[in-house]
């Protein structure tokens, strides 16, 4: 079989042979990233040159690499109508994205208070509430963390075995350790309302 005709030839990175200028064409968005000519070329460069995007469901221009707020806000609050509803009986809550809870009515009476005191006219039945739901903790499973430890057919000795069923018994004795956000959301008791709202104007 013949060879290539270069396949002998000794060409050193000097030798004009190494390489050629060429020029090539192709999209580079406004900071100097060049993109090429291959499809898709051009919207990336666009994007990325882009300070800003305009939203495809309403039309709003918003921050390039961000989300359009208004549409975002519609969305959750179309998610969140469509959770159950249930009263409140004084259970703990969380708002609707889970980033604060309130483990008493006290700790919602106070948040609202301290909304009332920038806004007065805000109505405390627009709060997007969740009941707060306590998150199972991991028990030991022995078995399993023996698994590679033990011959076939082994079986873990019964002082471990106690001592994991024992340590086993702590964790549910003492749980919950965290909350999250459930899918139910709560309909605070009118009273309730009335009543925070009343304290508000009689302040």
């Amino acid at each position: 079989m013949s060879k290539p005709p270069d396949e002998d030839k000794v060409i050193l990175p000097d030798s004009p042979e190494a390489a050629t200028w060429g020029s090539v064409e192709g999209w580079v968005s406004r900071d100097g990233y060049f993109y090429g000519n291959a499809s898709g070329a051009e919207r990336l460069a666009r994007q990325n040159g882009a300070t800003h995007e305009k939203c495809p469901h309403c039309g709003s221009i918003f921050e390039a690499r961000a989300y359009c707020r208004a549409c975002r806000d519609k969305r959750c609050a179309e998610a969140y109508a469509a959770l159950e509803e249930v009263e409140w009986d004084g259970a703990p809550l969380a708002d609707y994205y889970g980033d604060r809870y309130f483990w008493d009515e006290d700790a919602l009476r106070d948040y609202i208070d301290d909304i009332l005191a920038d806004n007065p006219d805000f109505d405390p039945s627009t709060l997007q509430l969740v009941l707060a739901e306590p998150e199972e903790c991991p028990q030991i499973d022995i078995d399993d963390v023996f698994d590679d430890c033990l011959p076939e057919d082994g079986e873990v000795p019964d002082a471990v075995a106690n001592a994991a069923d024992a340590l086993n018994k702590v964790i549910r004795d003492n749980a919950p350790y965290c909350w999250r956000a459930s899918k139910k959301r709560v309909k605070l008791p009118k009273d309730f309302i009335d009543e925070v709202s009343k304290d508000k104007s009689e302040s």
